[in-house]
């Protein structure tokens, strides 16, 4: 199991393929994803030589590993999980003109605290990733991911991507209270009449470790995000912000 964490050296000059770069674009996408996902998302048959390939990324610092994964487990089995690296953000700012924030490396945004905030984006992964298969499949629908709808905008300056600025009551008075949601996604539809509809996706995965309700209004809750999303559609929020009038939140959670 410690062999996941130990990093090989790296064999020669690596030119990167295709399943190479999704799995790069993967990484900015998601954060993280596992060697389950990886090969989801790829399509490649066996593990053998992929294994071989997502080590070799991580030799040439084009996927990183957090170390953190050590205390992530699920179903009593600890999968490997994969993270952007230094070359890879580079190649990312220059060939897809994504702009990351500087920083201390990308070694130090790995190091996650808390695991849980791990496993809740790995099963965030799950969803997407079953999104992307399901769309695929009907005729005249397809999904549009966050990272490309925010490209498509003219986000504000001074609020961050995909937040919400929401407002809440707190003492007899409205108080921002903005809202993150766990991913936006924009499903868009071609209609028999020719015309395309669209309607903004804000996704909210729930790991059934959430309160319902806290009696601060400012703190999180499922009750709290509720009433954030219902200001977001009262003041029309997604229209402002995405150019877009219709909105929905899906909850996603465990079991039935």
């Amino acid at each position: 199991m410690y062999r996941t964490l130990q990093k090989p050296e790296p064999q020669g000059k690596l030119d990167l393929q295709e399943r190479d770069i999704l799995w790069i674009r993967a990484a900015n996408r998601f954060r993280f994803f596992t060697t389950d996902q990886a090969q989801l998302m790829s399509g490649t048959p066996g593990r053998k030589k992929m294994n071989k390939r997502l080590a070799q990324l991580w030799a040439h610092d084009f996927l990183g590993r957090p170390e953190l994964q050590y205390a992530f487990s699920r179903d009593a089995k600890r999968p490997t999980i994969h993270a952007l690296g230094q070359k890879g953000a580079a190649w990312l700012e220059k060939n897809d003109g994504v702009k990351f924030p500087k920083g201390k490396g990308w070694k130090t945004a790995n190091d996650l605290k808390d695991p849980s905030n791990l496993s809740h984006q790995i099963s965030l992964v799950d969803v997407m990733l079953k999104g992307d298969r399901e769309f695929q499949e009907i005729p005249d629908v397809w999904m549009t991911h966050q990272d490309q709808l925010i490209a498509q905008v003219d986000w504000p300056k001074g609020l961050r991507k995909h937040w919400l600025p929401t407002q809440v009551m707190k003492d007899g008075k409205l108080v921002d209270r903005k809202t993150n949601p766990d991913n936006t996604a924009l499903l868009s539809q071609k209609l028999p009449s020719g015309d395309v509809g669209h309607v903004v996706n804000y996704i909210e995965q729930d790991m059934a470790t959430e309160d319902f309700i806290v009696t601060n209004t400012l703190a999180a809750s499922i009750a709290q995000k509720h009433i954030s999303y219902a200001d977001a559609y009262r003041r029309k929020l997604t229209k402002q912000l995405y150019g877009y009038s219709s909105m929905r939140v899906l909850w996603v959670v465990k079991g039935r």
